[in-house]
């Protein structure tokens, strides 16, 4: 939930810098672009109350997407802001009208945190050109903005204190590794992937 909050104060920052763009609306997007994940977690507690910690964040890189945009649907969100749900995470995205949109800035805040923005291949992520950011400018995002992203992040709750601590999860999911969403689950996730497999159909 931090780490939602923090993305979605970087994301209010990243749009007052694009004409076109609503920082409110951007704002939004970042509060729910990892929306998918809480009912998955929430499930796993339930009824899967010691599912391994590997398998329930391989649950979540399985199946968070396509539950955040069947619910953002369901709720009869707009579509850009679905649309930040199915494909903040491709770093190589692209759109048809070539502009920044509120996925781009929400992959690119999503990046953007503290233990892992200079380590990414800023110059290798479409939505980072889109948006008019090079890479320098990316890596020091926090440090220049860091005025702007505190009132941002004191408007949803956030303590000073708290956006300069990392997310728990120090590589954000879209730098994670791919190959580790094909590896096989753990034993004690069987049925839950099974279940939630046939679900998602």
């Amino acid at each position: 939930w931090a780490h939602s909050r923090r993305v979605a104060a970087s994301s209010f920052v990243l749009a007052l810098h694009q004409k076109h763009l609503k920082p409110e609306q951007a704002m939004l997007a970042g509060m729910v672009h990892n929306l998918g994940a809480f009912p998955l977690c929430i499930y796993a507690d339930r009824f899967h109350p010691r599912l391994e910690q590997a398998a329930l964040e391989e649950l979540v890189r399985r199946f968070s997407t396509r539950v955040g945009v069947a619910l953002l649907n369901n709720w009869h969100f707009p579509p850009e802001i679905i649309e930040v749900v199915a494909g903040y995470e491709n770093l190589q995205r692209t759109n048809e009208s070539g502009m920044a949109d509120y996925a781009d800035v929400v992959t690119i805040a999503n990046l953007q945190m503290p233990a892992t923005a200079k380590f990414v291949a800023w110059q290798n992520i479409s939505a980072a050109t889109r948006l008019g950011c090079d890479p320098a400018r990316c890596i020091n995002f926090l440090v220049d903005y860091a005025d702007q992203l505190n009132i941002a992040g004191e408007m949803l709750g956030l303590s000073r204190t708290q956006q300069a601590v990392p997310a728990p999860d120090e590589k954000p999911m879209g730098t994670m590794n791919r190959q580790a969403s094909e590896q096989p689950a753990a034993k004690e996730s069987t049925g839950i992937m099974g279940g939630l497999r046939n679900l998602f159909r």
